[in-house]
């Protein structure tokens, strides 16, 4: 169950302006689109026809600022389709909207042959154009912001990883003091130093501890739940373990509780929903396809039996009273329950056949 599939992606990030808006209706760009010709912009045909200015203006969908838009490009290859996904906001700021774009490594925006990154962001306003023909991109995104966007490297989703070690901790300075007192016989340095003697460590929290790329949208609520757990690990050893030896004992109980949660987290991230991306190669979309079918089986399961079956992972996963430890354990059983069918099947058939 180690689907990684969008480990290794590329993102850049691409502002449009304000009054961005959704063309609607089969216009003389769609036309042309349709037909693979070359785009007629919308200031084309304000010079040409005043007529089709207004028609266009009526035909323009202001934005909902609540939901995701995605904008699929005419290009459908596995080196040229883009994706545009333009996030929502809670309000208008009159900054512009956010808009991600989400490649395999081997895509075209990558390749500084067919878009250059010093001709201040022509080479890329082009083929955004040619791409999206029923877009002016001179209305919806500066100049400015295309220069930016060309000589920006973007980030690299990062494989699914994690740290099976959580904390260093050193020995109590009391323990320390303890060991001189019996070379030196003196009392005197039980106190003093850095005072307290309750030890210290060091130890990991948040991406440190865990990576993933942002497919379940649990980065910062696995940040802040790892923070949670070692505050009440510090709380739990100080009402109730009398030693000296406080950071220690309250990082080994961290690790022991938190050690399994993120190992869990991890294998969730592996499967969750890595497909969502909508990556183009042969490959990617026959996993999907089987991924798919995954799901879909989980949930006619769990349909069928009135709950009995547990949904699928991504789905458990939205229920916040279980951990990502339980979402796992359920999901696996599952999928132990249904490969164990599938062996007792192909037994059965066997022996029928060969008596």
């Amino acid at each position: 169950m180690k689907l990684q599939a969008s480990t290794g992606l590329r993102i850049k990030g691409l502002r449009l302006k304000p009054n961005f808006t959704i063309p609607m209706g089969i216009g003389k760009g769609h036309e042309n689109e349709e037909k693979g010709g070359e785009e007629v912009t919308s200031t084309e045909e304000e010079n040409s026809n005043n007529n089709n200015n207004k028609q266009q203006q009526q035909d323009q969908l202001p934005l909902d600022l609540r939901y995701n838009y995605q904008l699929q490009s005419i290009a459908t290859g596995p080196t040229d389709k883009l994706n545009l996904i333009v996030l929502p906001q809670k309000l208008e700021t009159g900054n512009g909207l956010s808009l991600n774009i989400c490649t395999l490594p081997d895509h075209d925006l990558w390749n500084s042959d067919k878009i250059r990154v010093d001709d201040g962001g022509r080479s890329v306003k082009e083929y955004f154009t040619k791409l999206f023909p029923r877009f002016d991109m001179n209305q919806i995104v500066d100049d400015e912001e295309w220069d930016l966007f060309a000589s920006s490297q973007g980030a690299k989703f990062p494989p699914c990883q994690y740290s099976p070690s959580l904390y260093v901790s050193s020995p109590s300075t009391t323990e320390e003091n303890d060991n001189n007192n019996d070379n030196n016989s003196s009392s005197n340095n039980n106190s003093g130093g850095s005072g307290d003697g309750i030890g210290a460590g060091v130890v990991l929290v948040g991406d440190a501890l865990h990576s993933f790329p942002p497919d379940l949208g649990q980065g910062v609520n696995a940040a802040l739940c790892d923070v949670m757990m070692l505050g009440k690990c510090f709380k739990d050893v100080l009402k109730s373990s009398s030693s000296v030896s406080v950071v220690a004992q309250a990082l080994k109980m961290y690790e022991t509780t938190n050690g399994p949660e993120t190992r869990a987290l991890i294998a969730l991230a592996r499967c969750g929903a890595p497909f969502q991306y909508e990556q183009p190669s042969r490959i990617m979309k026959s996993r999907k396809l089987l991924w798919t079918a995954n799901v879909a089986l989980r949930l006619l399961l769990n349909k069928v039996t009135k709950g009995m079956s547990p949904k699928p992972a991504i789905l458990l996963m939205m229920d916040a009273r279980l951990s990502f430890r339980q979402v796992m354990k359920r999901a696996n059983t599952l999928t132990g329950i249904l490969w164990s069918s599938v062996v007792l099947t192909i037994l059965f058939w066997m022996k029928r056949f060969v008596v």
